[in-house]
């Protein structure tokens, strides 16, 4: 009987596994590029919460010699593949792929997020732009990443 509840679980750890493949703990190298200027970050970090109803991006942040950047958290509804803000669709995702586009509007800014995830061959592939426009001034940060999974 003690067998069977270790395989269970252990089966039970491999099907979530492969049921949420973006979920958990990515870590690796990448770049910014703020307003055309582009510098190597040798620490890129992001926390990915994928469960049936719901995609969070927890932690999602570029370390680099000269500076960082963190994109914030996002949180997303999911149905039928299609990524949701309350009401509006906004992207798509499944089994090795995410893609995402929205706008927010805050009283002293706006902000306009795109992201393009993949997975393929045990690794995570990103690229995720933010345009923030504040005061009249527009600037925009583009990070990319090969990432893999550590947790």
């Amino acid at each position: 009987m003690k067998y069977l509840t270790l395989a269970l679980l252990v089966l039970g750890i491999n099907t979530q596994a492969a049921e949420f493949p973006f979920n958990g703990g990515w870590a690796g190298r990448g770049s910014i590029t703020v307003d055309k200027e582009t510098t190597a970050c040798d620490s890129v970090e992001m926390i990915i919460d994928q469960r049936e109803n719901a995609l969070i991006i927890r932690m999602d942040q570029y370390l680099c010699s000269t500076t960082g950047i963190n994109f914030g958290t996002m949180a997303f509804g999911v149905k039928d593949g299609v990524l949701y803000i309350g009401t509006d669709k906004v992207g798509s995702i499944n089994d090795h792929e995410a893609k995402f586009e929205y706008e927010q509007n805050v009283s002293n800014y706006q902000a306009k997020w795109i992201g393009h995830i993949t997975l393929e061959n045990g690794k995570m592939k990103i690229t995720e732009t933010q345009i923030v426009t504040a005061r009249g001034k527009t600037e925009t940060a583009t990070g990319t990443a090969i990432l893999t999974k550590t947790n």
